[in-house]
């Protein structure tokens, strides 16, 4: 059996791992990394010169520790390893220097390992490794390369990337789009991110602390009304639970968003679940307030449940618009596209009928006189949202102003119709009863 020490500081991590074979059987000991992420993000990517100290900083505590977990003397060591190409110079030689000095002391051999061979090698680690010959497509955070393996595990690269590999792309993109590195605002992994502060992290930590509040207070509520069941509407306490289950729905989702990497159908079920918790939170609030009158009017809901489904799919529709790239290229280069133009499609309807809705309440004077606040919003909020969505095609989906301000307006809009289908349109506001202003978490 040969044990190897092998030292990796290529690039932004210093890592250390024991490993050893005996025939076709390896087996790794230990393997500690320590990463440099939280040095470098401030920077929006790596820092060679940076990444070489941090290095020489962090290597004496990540050896002594491969050590100590794998149980294994320096001295039952038999050959030392060190990454020796490609990658940042100054890292590479901590690295190198910091094994040759090893083998020096302890009179071991060093081995220099070829940064792309060793990717290649990892896969022996596997239980069921592929036997050669076989093709591999080989995607590190500088390399993008296809390489055939011969039967002698001999490589030869057949193709790469001409200029940027995928990785390299991925950080560029990610600065001009104002993005965090490594990748999204999601890694921060802070309460408060100031450091890397601007527009696309905050409304994702304003997202996450709006999750969070919501879920807090719907929990309040539902223990509340366990607690005065006595004193409250029998169904309140089983609507709660509903809304409970939405919220541990809803929380699921978002997990798989960020695994997912913001996944276009997991974004939808997170924007679906929010509007049924939006939804339902509207309609324990209307049932509340009009519990003692009986007079409505069914024509009048079924009236405002035609532009509460045209928005619902709308919506669904705009959050796959917003979330998928061959939509951004049809924007790009002013192609047709069947989601784009399914989402304008929309919009006609969708107008037609709160206009018609208007239209009537006037007709109907008492309608209109017991609704106005509700009806004058929706046309308003009918008007910024047609300008909203122009503003978003217009500049391709990249101000998060106009995107994200179409999206609160969609769900104002649904927010106002909820209202007034599940409340009384003849309930009087001059008989002594406070206006119920919305309370909405708005989670989407």
């Amino acid at each position: 059996m040969h044990k190897v020490l092998a030292i990796e500081t290529s690039c932004d991590e210093t890592s250390v791992s024991i490993v050893s074979n005996s025939g076709d059987t390896y087996k790794i000991h230990s393997n500690i990394v320590a990463s440099q992420i939280e040095d470098h993000s401030k920077w929006g990517g790596v820092v060679p010169e940076l990444a070489a100290r941090k290095h020489l900083e962090l290597l004496p505590f990540v050896l002594e520790q491969a050590l100590e977990e794998s149980k294994i003397s320096i001295e039952e060591i038999d050959v030392i390893a060190s990454t020796v190409t490609p990658g940042l110079v100054g890292c590479l030689r901590v690295g190198s220097i910091t094994a040759r000095s090893l083998c020096t002391l302890y009179s071991k051999p060093f081995l220099g390992i070829h940064h792309l061979e060793g990717h290649l090698s990892s896969i022996l680690f596997s239980k069921n490794y592929p036997k050669p010959p076989f093709l591999t497509l080989l995607v590190s955070g500088g390399h993008t390369e296809l390489i055939k393996v011969g039967e002698r595990r001999e490589m030869q690269r057949l193709g790469r990337s001409y200029d940027d590999a995928a990785g390299e792309a991925f950080d560029k993109v990610g600065r001009l789009l104002g993005l965090g590195y490594p990748d999204w605002p999601l890694c921060y992994g802070t309460f408060l991110p100031l450091n890397h502060m601007n527009l696309r992290v905050f409304l994702e930590w304003f997202h996450r602390l709006d999750a969070f509040l919501v879920g807090l207070l719907i929990l309040s509520k539902f223990i509340l009304s366990i607690i005065w069941r006595k004193d409250l509407p029998n169904w309140l306490p089983k609507t709660y639970s509903l809304l409970v289950f939405l919220v541990i729905v809803q929380g699921s989702i978002g997990a798989l968003t960020v695994i997912n990497l913001l996944n276009s159908y997991s974004v939808t079920a997170h924007l679906l679940t929010a509007f049924l918790l939006l939804i339902t939170t509207i309609t324990i609030n209307q049932n509340l307030e009009n519990s003692n009158v009986n007079k409505s009017l069914t024509w009048w809901k079924i009236l405002l449940f035609f532009p509460l489904i045209l928005t619902l799919v709308q919506s669904f529709i705009g959050v796959r618009l917003s979330s998928t790239w061959s939509t951004h290229l049809c924007l790009s280069f002013n192609k047709q596209c069947l989601i784009l133009d399914t989402h304008k499609l929309f919009a006609i309807p969708i107008s037609i009928s709160i206009l018609c809705i208007l239209a009537i309440s006037i007709y109907k004077q008492n309608l209109f006189l017991n609704n106005w606040r509700y009806l004058c919003s929706l046309f308003f909020l009918l008007i910024s949202q047609i300008v909203l969505g122009i503003l978003s095609l217009k500049t391709n989906l990249s101000e998060p102003v106009f995107v994200i301000g179409h999206q609160l307006n969609a769900s104002l809009l649904i927010a106002i119709l909820t209202s007034l289908i599940f409340r009384n349109p003849y309930l009087n506001k001059k008989n002594n009863q406070p206006f119920n202003s919305l309370l909405v978490g708005l989670n989407s």
